[in-house]
């Protein structure tokens, strides 16, 4: 940071305290930089409907850091300096309110995007007085006695605007893309004839950049240097790492980003640390069983966890088969392998036919038991709890209604079962040499409703995850799906890559009767393709990319997750779309 000099009786210039307030602005702006890198992020601008509601939003206080020219204009004395470029601040210290106009035509709607950047202003204008070397006692008003106002404030704001879409059939309406030197922040739908918005015309922008953790929510585990991902550089059976930064201990967690040499037999792992190697220390799998000749192939993605002596790899595919199925026991299926496990499904594949003797496995509350069923014995189950008649099913999806809007019953429903998924996560973006992984699936929740005297419900169905095209980073986070305070579901994380750190965070229910998780994205399996998109509850994930003609990687539907691409830098396509689907009982 440059520091001015000054010196006893030397007579003060203009520039010199000109001088040290773009010092000042310099070494902010660099110490932003080194933390928050040099794309335009946001924190703060919280968007919520006007008190009394209205036809407007309420952007809350924030800040904006963007990378910008030191000065493109002069500052006082001091010429310009569009050369260089530092991250500005901006910030907007009071509530913004923007006011957005519906469509006039019956059964259309609009989206408004609400978008951001950081502006500069000179303001503050006042009169000064001047020395007057003709009469010093009796100073000029403005410069040489001109009177004239000049700025003593350059100010970092925000310049936030709502720029609207193309009005469209209600449920087709797109959202603008935003203009040159904007983020995108928020995205409000609005209705023909509407009076007033609600919440749950309010989505946050796909893309938008907001500080989503602050340093007191870091795992102090990441904060202590517990967590690491390396390359092996050892040899079969041998693990050897160089950590950055150096550990003083082993680490609590490390990915080993590619295995150097197929194992042919139990393996060992050994740290380079400050005080010399730590280790070898025996990697075992996650149950404590040994490794095995064939568990570990060549450019495997490990992941591994200190339990005290040694390693535990917490991704490892531990071959099992199913022994039997014991009626007398009543605790489900019976596996064979390495350790405990409860139930085990080695191959997961879309049955087209379901028979009558095939079996679904559940854990029964009201004897702390296992238990299985045929098909025919939990579609008569079913019958026995409904008393009522089946009246519609409807189907809340992107395509058909839009992303947010209100439910309104089927005339003469009583009761319902509502079934809520969010989106599933993009992809990760493989960089130059190593893969990503498939995104995570969003998760499920299941409702059992009374809707009797029900005349409106607001939802909000999540957006899958977009496409991350910057090379060797994670994949974007899938939306989240509610209806109303019936049932809610969190969206599925974005796939890994190469150069992030795994967000193992699942998409879960999180609002109804039953939760159900969504499915995991693969990691990368070999040198030449990327990793599946995790499942939903009504889809397979997206497929991975590879290097073979054609082998690119495809897009996660119905809350599924994208699959992640090959390398060289090949983009991971993008989650799948939430949806509702709601079981009307008259």
């Amino acid at each position: 940071m440059d520091r001015s000099i000054v010196y006893p009786t030397e007579q003060p210039t203009a520039n010199t305290w000109l001088g040290v307030e773009r010092a000042k602005m310099i070494a902010q702006g660099y110490l932003s930089q080194g933390i928050l890198g040099v794309n335009t992020i946001v924190d703060g601008f919280g968007c919520i409907p006007t008190i009394p509601a209205s036809l407007a939003v309420t952007i809350n206080p924030g800040s904006i850091y963007q990378l910008e020219s030191v000065d493109n204009t002069p500052y006082s004395s001091l010429p310009i300096d569009p050369v260089h470029q530092i991250m500005k601040q901006g910030i907007s210290l009071d509530p913004v309110n923007l006011t957005l106009t519906p469509p006039n035509t019956s059964g259309q709607a609009i989206n408004y995007l609400i978008q951001a950047e950081f502006s500069e202003q000179d303001t503050g204008n006042q009169v000064l007085p001047y020395f007057n070397s003709a009469n010093p006692l009796v100073p000029f008003s403005g410069p040489a006695g001109s009177g004239i106002s000049q700025p003593t404030l350059r100010q970092g704001l925000v310049s936030l605007i709502a720029k609207a879409g193309v009005a469209a059939t209600a449920g087709t309406q797109v959202t603008p893309t935003p203009d040159a030197g904007f983020v995108g922040l928020w995205v409000v739908t609005v209705a023909n004839a509407a009076a007033q918005l609600t919440s749950a015309q309010i989505v946050q922008y796909g893309p938008a950049p907001f500080i989503s953790v602050k340093l007191p929510q870091v795992p102090l585990w990441v904060q202590q240097g517990s967590f690491w991902q390396e390359v092996d550089t050892g040899t079969a059976n041998a693990i050897i790492v160089a950590p950055t930064p150096v550990p003083l201990s082993p680490p609590g967690n490390l990915f080993i980003r590619k295995i150097n040499t197929p194992n042919n037999g139990p393996m060992t792992i050994t740290i380079v640390g400050q005080n010399g190697n730590l280790g070898p220390f025996t990697v075992i799998h996650a149950q404590g069983s040994p490794i095995a000749n064939g568990d570990m192939p060549g450019n495997f993605l490990m992941h591994l966890n200190w339990d005290g002596t040694s390693y535990r790899i917490l991704n490892a595919k531990i071959a099992t088969a199913v022994g039997s199925i014991p009626a007398s026991s009543g605790e489900g299926i019976n596996v064979t392998g390495g350790g405990v496990v409860s139930l085990n499904y080695p191959s997961l594949v879309d049955e087209p036919i379901i028979n009558n003797v095939d079996l679904f496995s559940f854990w029964s509350v009201g004897d702390n038991h296992h238990r299985i069923e045929t098909w025919a014995q939990l579609l008569g189950n079913i019958r026995l709890g409904i008393t009522t008649s089946l009246l519609n099913i409807r189907f809340l999806t992107p395509f058909t209604v839009g992303y947010a809007g209100t439910y309104t019953p089927t005339t003469g429903t009583r009761t319902a079962i509502v079934i809520a998924t969010a989106a599933g996560g993009s992809g990760g973006c493989a960089g130059p040499v190593n893969n990503g992984a498939g995104g995570w699936a969003g998760g499920t929740a299941v409702s059992f409703v009374n809707l009797t005297g029900v005349s409106n419900v607001p939802f909000s169905i999540g957006k899958g995850g977009v496409q991350q095209n910057t090379p060797t980073l994670n994949g974007f986070r899938g939306g989240n799906t509610f209806l109303g305070n019936y049932a809610a579901a969190i969206g599925g994380p974005g796939g890994w890559g190469p150069s992030g750190f795994a967000d193992t965070t699942p998409g879960i229910g999180t609002i109804g009767n039953l939760f159900l998780t969504g499915g995991p994205g693969q990691y990368p399996t070999g040198g030449n393709q990327g990793g599946n998109g995790g499942d939903s509850f009504w889809s397979g994930g997206g497929a991975a990319g590879s290097n073979v003609p054609g082998g690119n990687p495809t897009f996660g539907t119905l809350g599924s997750g994208g699959g992640s691409a090959h390398a060289p830098n090949q983009p991971g396509e993008p989650g799948g779309d939430g949806l509702i689907v709601v079981i009307e009982f008259g």
